[in-house]
C-alpha cells in the first residue's frame, strides 16, 4: 500500500489510498477504481467471462460488489453495459440493485452493485440436497415477482437458473432469493421474442432458445419452472448425457413426473403447463404463473413442512 493521498474527490470526500498490490486483483484495476472512489478488497469469484470483487465506496463508507467482464472475451464490454442498463430500469427486492457503471474510454467498464451475502441455489440441485416444496415455491415466488417487474419494463432475463439466484438475508435475517446476472438480458416488448444467437445454460433453455428463435418473457417462465422443478427433485428435468440428446428432449420430450421425488401432483401440473413446448400454450405470463403457485401454496400452508 502506497502513501495516503490527501486531495478530495468531488462529492466523495477524501480520496482513497493508492493501491499498488492486492492479491488476485490486477494493479491497473485497483488504481483505476481508486481514482473513482473505490478501494478493492478481495475477489469474490471468477469465471470464464468475468470476475466480481468486493470493494468499499469511500465516500459513503459502504461495501459494494464490482463486476468486470474479461477484456479478451468478445463483446464483453457490451454485455456489461447492457446488464447495467437493464438493472437501472428495475427496482425490486428480488433483483440485484445496480448503483453505477464506470466507463473510461478505451477501457473495460465496471458495474457497481449491491453486495449480497449468501450462496446460489445451485447447491440444492443434487439428490441429497433437495429443497422442501413449500420453501422452494416461496423463494421462487419472489423471483417470479422480480421477473414480472423486469418484463413490465420490457426486459427479458434470458438465463434464469439456480446458479443465477442468490439466497441472501437482509439485516433482520429475512431470507430472500435474488436474481443475478442480467448480462444476457434483452430489451424487448413483453411476449415478443428477440432473435439472437444461442446463449444461456443448456439444462434451463427453452425450446425456442434451443431452436435459435430467440427469447421472450415466456422463455423466462420456462426456465423458472425448470429451476423450481430442479430444486424440488435435485436434478434438471431434461438432463441427458449429451448436448444433442438434451436439446432433443427440450424440444420434444414432455415434462416427466418425478416418481422418485416428493412432488405434489398439483404443483407438477403447474410446472408442466409452464414448460409446454409452444410459448403460447404456457401460462399467460409469469404473474399468472405466480398466481397459480400462490393458490397452491395457500392450499398447502396448513400442512407441516418437512425440515430441510
Amino acid at each position: 500500500m502506497g502513501a495516503e493521498r490527501h486531495d478530495t474527490l468531488p462529492g466523495l470526500g477524501p480520496a482513497p489510498a493508492r493501491q499498488v498490490s492486492l492479491p488476485g486483483v490486477p494493479r491497473a484495476d485497483a488504481e483505476r477504481l481508486a481514482r473513482r472512489g473505490y478501494r478493492l478488497l478481495d475477489r469474490l469469484g471468477a469465471g470464464g467471462m468475468g470476475e466480481v470483487w468486493r470493494a468499499r465506496h469511500l465516500g459513503l463508507d459502504r461495501l459494494v460488489a464490482i463486476k468486470r467482464m474479461r477484456g479478451d472475451h468478445p463483446e464483453s464490454s457490451d454485455r456489461l453495459v447492457r446488464e447495467a442498463r437493464a438493472l437501472a430500469r428495475i427496482r425490486h427486492p428480488s433483483i440485484v440493485q445496480m448503483f453505477d457503471v464506470l466507463v473510461d474510454e478505451g477501457e473495460a467498464p465496471y458495474l457497481v452493485m449491491e453486495l449480497l451475502h449468501g450462496a446460489d441455489l445451485a447447491r440444492f440441485v443434487a439428490p441429497d440436497r433437495v429443497m422442501p416444496e413449500l420453501r422452494a415455491v416461496r423463494l421462487m415466488l419472489g423471483v417470479l415477482s422480480g421477473l414480472d417487474a423486469a418484463h413490465r419494463h420490457g426486459i427479458v432475463h434470458g438465463d434464469v437458473k439456480p446458479d443465477n439466484i442468490l439466497l441472501a438475508a437482509d439485516d433482520t435475517g429475512v431470507e430472500r432469493a435474488v436474481l443475478l446476472d442480467f448480462g444476457l438480458a434483452h430489451s424487448v416488448e413483453p411476449d415478443r421474442a428477440q432473435t439472437s444467437s444461442l446463449a444461456g445454460t443448456p439444462d434451463f433453455m427453452s425450446p425456442e432458445q434451443v431452436g435459435g428463435h430467440g427469447v421472450g418473457s415466456a422463455s423466462d417462465q420456462w426456465s423458472a419452472c425448470v429451476t423450481l422443478y430442479s430444486l424440488v427433485t435435485g436434478r434438471p428435468p431434461f438432463a441427458r448425457p449429451s448436448l444433442p440428446a438434451l436439446f432433443d428432449a427440450i424440444r420434444g420430450a414432455p415434462l416427466s413426473y418425478p416418481r422418485d421425488a416428493a412432488m405434489d401432483p398439483r404443483l407438477f401440473a403447474i410446472l408442466a403447463r409452464g414448460t409446454r413446448k409452444a410459448p403460447a400454450e404456457r401460462h399467460a405470463d409469469v404473474a399468472e404463473l405466480g398466481d397459480a403457485l400462490h393458490t397452491w401454496l395457500r392450499s398447502r400452508s396448513a400442512k407441516p413442512e418437512p425440515r430441510s
